[in-house]
């Protein structure tokens, strides 16, 4: 499934599902454009925010438990690390254009 939705609007489309794969644009600094990265849920800190539209997956998660829905207890996020997240435009630089069949690789290795 594909969507623009962030925050607290990703619960409705996570709940009833057992894992899941989220893929997303990251910005961590510490890797070139283009890096494909593996990040568990469980390595992610919670963090307070002033919205719930900023919600995080670990909120995410601590939202499905307090609420009681069948929420995934395996979610994976594959992530490809980016020079800007805050820009949106429908242009992809040549570093994430060069990188996608591997990305693709990537995602399928988790799907069973």
């Amino acid at each position: 499934m594909e969507t623009g939705l962030h925050g607290v609007a990703l619960l409705d489309l996570l709940i009833g599902y057992e894992k899941a794969i989220i893929v997303d644009a990251v910005k961590t600094g510490r890797h070139p454009a283009g890096t494909i990265l593996d990040i568990e849920t469980g390595r992610l800190n919670p963090i307070d925010n002033p919205s719930p539209h900023f919600t995080g997956i670990p909120e995410l998660i601590r939202l499905a438990r307090e609420l009681n829905v069948c929420f995934p207890k395996e979610i994976l996020i594959v992530g490809m690390e980016v020079v800007n997240t805050e820009d949106m435009g429908t242009e992809m630089t040549g570093e994430v254009v060069a990188a996608l069949d591997q990305l693709t690789e990537r995602i399928l290795s988790h799907v069973p």
